[in-house]
């Protein structure tokens, strides 16, 4: 993960996005995460909602972890750029920038 609306993730926090079929799962930044997804038009997305698993953590990586959850089903588009990152943008402007790792 390389940012999330415009802000770089915490320090040792770890979100990540592992689509498999019509499933994403991964690390919210506390938690575990899963939602269904579906590219309904070349460069839509539509994600969630998402379920997650109810553990507690600090503060900032809560919120970071939150901000995270509500973007996911707001994401309208999706696109690849040419150094390879997933941009996930949602139709009020706010992204979620991803590199493979």
């Amino acid at each position: 993960m390389v940012e999330l609306a415009g802000q770089p993730l915490l320090e040792r926090s770890r979100i990540s996005l592992d689509f498999q079929g019509d499933q994403l799962s991964g690390d919210a930044s506390c938690n575990r995460y899963a939602a269904e997804w579906a590219r309904p038009a070349p460069g839509r997305i539509r994600i969630g909602p998402a379920r997650s698993t109810l553990r507690a953590c600090a503060p900032a990586l809560m919120d970071q972890e939150r901000r995270f959850l509500e973007l996911l089903d707001r994401f309208e588009t999706v696109t690849i750029t040419t150094e390879n990152e997933l941009v996930l943008r949602s139709g009020s402007g706010e992204e979620l920038r991803a590199t493979r790792s």
